[in-house]
Order: structure tokens, then C-alpha cells, then sequence
């Protein structure tokens, strides 16, 4: 088993602004995904000159099933990809 250190819920939110002369062009998509007991949410949000990004991160249990570990490493390789992370900023 591997594990969680479960049950625990963790929420977080940033709100950035985008400085005078720049434009936020690429956005992450919205992340909703689950791995047994462990899930991830993350969204972005622009609004005019602000970016607002919301995450929670959750485990339901103490442990992963090892059933449940492939679908664990791909969400967690997932998230080094940079187009799942960085908001790209254009100089206007």
C-alpha cells in the first residue's frame, strides 16, 4: 500500500494580475481527475487582467490500493507536463 497520511483535504487559491503590457495568452485547461482514494481539482480562471487559480487536493483514505498506483503515477507525471501548469504571459 502506499501511503496518503489520509484522510485530508487541502484547498488553495491564487489571484494574480497580469502587469501593463502583457497578456495572459495560454491558459492551463481545467484539471478534475482521480486516482482511488486521492483526487486533484484545479481550475483557472481570467478575468480582464486577473487570473484566479483554485485547487484541492484530497484524499478520502489513508492509503492507495495498489490497484489504484498506475493511475496515481500518471496524474502525478501529469502534472511536471508545463502546458498542464504555466500561465504564458505576451508582451503587448
Amino acid at each position: 500500500l502506499f501511503e496518503l497520511k489520509g484522510p485530508f483535504a487541502v484547498t488553495a487559491s491564487i489571484e494574480m494580475t497580469i502587469p501593463a503590457g502583457f497578456e495572459a495568452k495560454a491558459i492551463p485547461a481545467d484539471i478534475d481527475s482521480k486516482a482511488g482514494a486521492f483526487s486533484l481539482k484545479r481550475s483557472f480562471k481570467k478575468e480582464g487582467k486577473t487570473v484566479r487559480i483554485e485547487e484541492r487536493i484530497e484524499a478520502s483514505a489513508r492509503y492507495l490500493e495498489p490497484g489504484d498506483y498506475a493511475s496515481f503515477r500518471d496524474l502525478a507525471l501529469s502534472l511536471e507536463n508545463p502546458v498542464k501548469n504555466r500561465i504564458v504571459l505576451f508582451k503587448v
